[in-house]
């Protein structure tokens, strides 16, 4: 979480950057009730995104696709709804937030 970030304090501190990110991290706040994981896949399939099946059916829902793009959806473990979130049929993957 949070690439760009990372390699921004790595700069400050004069260190060499060695992978940039190339991705979008988002992190759901289900706990406002300002978006939900429903109007978030809409949005993004609108966009031409798609959500990108794992090959381990017991992984998370994460990560949608728009050829080389990437964004990457995460909410917080706390304050997640019940019954859980789903993207695809699966729960969206938690972070510690």
């Amino acid at each position: 979480m949070g690439g760009l970030m990372v390699q921004l304090h790595a700069a400050v501190a004069g260190m060499e950057v060695t992978r940039p990110t190339s991705d979008v991290d988002i992190i759901l706040h289900v706990e406002t009730g300002s978006v939900t994981a429903s109007e978030l896949n809409e949005t993004l399939h609108t966009l031409g995104y798609s959500l990108q099946a794992s090959i381990d059916n017991g992984a998370p829902a994460h990560r949608f696709v728009r050829g080389a793009e990437q964004i990457d959806v995460m909410v917080a473990d706390h304050g997640v709804a019940k019954p859980p979130l789903l993207l695809g049929r699966r729960e969206v993957f938690r972070i510690p937030a």
